[in-house]
């Protein structure tokens, strides 16, 4: 295994899944890829005035985000890349794994629940399913928090 994705949406389990994936290529040899998605934005969002913060505005902002943290976990030991992608967040996801010849993906998990996967869908599912390299699912800190464990700090 020689390349590592891992998608983040800059929540409380991209910390998690990081970690992990560090530990992975560590242990493999492997390069990261750090992947953030842009999601396209709603045709009709409302009645309001039109929106202060532009789409730009956010793409550069989730773009300095990303290469923030690529130089805080890039070490001489593997190679980080960062990609920022607009589409899709499945799409983009399984885009990248064909184009950068990924052999395995780390992610986390919200762990939101059955009722929301019902209605809204899983990230993780859906990725499992269509991905043709393995996939680790890495569960927020919340889901495995057990009451006599210590706080873990995130990065």
């Amino acid at each position: 295994m020689q390349n590592i994705l891992i998608p983040i949406d800059f929540s409380d389990v991209t910390d998690a899944a990081i970690r992990t994936a560090e530990e992975l290529a560590w242990g493999l040899g492997a390069d990261i890829y750090v992947l953030h998605a842009l999601t396209p934005e709603p045709a009709f969002v409302g009645w309001g005035v039109g929106p202060t913060y532009t789409r730009d505005d956010e793409r550069k902002e989730r773009a300095r985000l990303l290469d923030e943290l690529v130089k805080r976990i890039s070490t001489d030991e593997f190679n980080v890349s960062p990609l920022l992608v607009e589409g899709p967040t499945i799409d983009a996801i399984l885009d990248a794994i064909d184009k950068n010849n990924i052999d395995l993906v780390v992610m986390g998990s919200h762990g939101h629940g059955a009722l929301f996967d019902l209605l809204v869908g899983s990230a993780c599912e859906a990725v499992i399913r269509k991905a043709k390299c393995p996939v680790v699912v890495v569960p927020t800190l919340r889901q495995t928090k057990k009451t006599n464990e210590p706080e873990v700090t995130p990065y």
